[in-house]
């Protein structure tokens, strides 16, 4: 016959470990995203501060590139040096030569040298015409790899709003450390 103390503690300790186990497992998961979702948002300004081999990144302001990406979609390119070479069909994000505090990220739709120097034709996908200018090669400061729907309106958000972001965090943290510490460890002894 077998001991009745020992099935019982059989029986309790699965249910214990899964609970654990399932905690566990969430707490790790939890982790794991934050720390993958910090270090992409780590590589993303590696490349926005200028580090050698690091993408750059761009918020979309406008439609001018849809359906491809949209208003609200962050594009990451790889860095563009002058010595690269640019064919019609490739997208790029230049300085817009009319407006020298803009940046574009259109697709080149005409390669043209003029007295020695490389120009692009570059129109927007959306639109109609192509712009109504030419942009120096130099001009040119990544090439589209990829973008991210609406990932730039978090982007945005977080640039503007990190201070309220970091209030939030340390109120959270505050809250856990109270529940964890205080509150719990109360309620254990008033319940003894």
């Amino acid at each position: 016959m077998k001991n009745p103390g020992y099935r019982a503690l059989r029986h309790r300790q699965p249910h214990s470990v899964s609970q654990l186990s399932w905690k566990t497992v969430g707490t790790r998961s939890l982790v794991t995203i934050f720390l993958l979702v910090l270090a992409f948002f780590i590589v993303i300004d590696l490349g926005d501060y200028g580090v050698q081999g690091m993408p750059d990144s761009f918020v979309v302001r406008s439609g001018s590139m849809s359906p491809i990406f949209t208003t609200g979609s962050l594009v990451v390119d790889t860095r563009f040096t002058p010595s690269s070479a640019i064919k019609t069909g490739e997208i790029v994000t230049f300085v817009n030569p009319i407006q020298p505090t803009t940046l574009l990220t259109h697709q080149i739709v005409g390669v043209v040298i003029k007295n020695h120097a490389t120009y692009i034709k570059t129109q927007g996908k959306a639109n109609k015409y192509p712009d109504p200018f030419l942009t120096p090669k130099t001009n040119i400061v990544g090439v589209y790899h990829f973008a991210i729907p609406y990932l730039g309106y978090i982007v945005v958000f977080i640039k503007t709003h990190w201070l309220w972001i970091l209030e939030m965090a340390a109120g959270l943290v505050l809250i856990d450390l109270a529940l964890t510490r205080l509150i719990r460890p109360l309620r254990k002894r008033a319940q003894s």
